[in-house]
């Protein structure tokens, strides 16, 4: 479209639309398998990432800007969507591993943690035996 008027203003309307079904899709899905396997171990991976999510954010965070920006590999632009594709995966996967890991022998995790000392202002217990 070279960027006309048109498509920017009409053309892309439905994307958004479109982003707003497939979101609410996959919520959809997630939610039935979740019902459906309540103690299974994607449910169970699927708990450990969101009760170490702030950390999870912060590690891609972290993961992202030093492959892409100048101080780290600097490879913005030059990843095509395969290698993207397999970096997400490779990311998640990781990122899974190690949430499931991690509660096993904590309670939350690293960044949580300081979040909730911070708030309750005293230092909360991280491991679970304590």
């Amino acid at each position: 479209n070279n960027w006309s008027a048109d498509a920017a203003l009409y053309w892309r309307q439905f994307n958004y639309v479109g982003s707003l079904l497939l979101a609410g899709g996959y919520l959809g899905a997630v939610t039935l398998y979740v019902r459906r396997r309540p103690d299974g171990p994607v449910t169970n991976a699927l708990a450990a990432v969101g009760r170490t999510a702030f950390t999870n954010y912060l590690l891609q965070t972290v993961i992202a800007t030093t492959l892409f920006y100048g101080h780290g590999l600097g490879l913005f632009g030059s990843v095509n969507r395969v290698e993207q594709y397999a970096l997400v995966l490779v990311v998640w996967a990781v990122q899974i591993a190690l949430s499931v890991l991690w509660l096993r022998r904590y309670r939350f995790g690293p960044v949580e943690w300081v979040w909730r000392t911070l708030t309750y202002g005293e230092r909360q217990p991280i491991r679970k035996s304590e």
